[in-house]
């Protein structure tokens, strides 16, 4: 059985923008939000999305591009500084860290900065 690595979600208008390589999570409403500080996330996301400007024309109706979490290599924003193979926990605003205390992945290439995107590999 071939298995998608990637899935599209809507966007509500109430989320706003998410950026690229942030870990999203999904609401009740099973819409894409930037995902918290917990490991409870969905995976990365690919493109920069704006709920408030609809693509087909209609408010909220936006598609995120998802990539899985246990699916190879993502693109994770950092909030700061991380070393190459440094374990790596979520933060708040979908970033990623060394000092959270719950690793949810490892890091593929360092990060010298907030806001730097650097390559990681989630666990399951």
């Amino acid at each position: 059985m071939q298995h998608n690595n990637i899935i599209s979600l809507g966007v509500s208008n109430a989320t706003g923008a998410i950026s690229a390589h942030l870990r999203v999570e999904i609401d009740s409403n099973g819409q894409a939000v930037i995902g918290g500080a917990t490991n409870a996330f969905l995976g990365t996301n690919l493109q920069d999305v704006d709920g408030t400007v609809a693509s087909d024309g209609a408010v909220g109706r936006n598609i995120s591009a998802v990539q899985l979490k246990g699916c190879g290599l993502h693109y994770a924003t950092a909030d700061g500084a991380i070393a190459v193979g440094a374990e790596v926990d979520p933060v708040a605003a979908g970033k990623i860290t060394t000092t959270a205390g719950s690793p949810c992945g490892r890091a593929v290439e360092a990060a010298s900065a907030d806001g730097d995107v650097i390559r990681v590999v989630f666990y399951n």
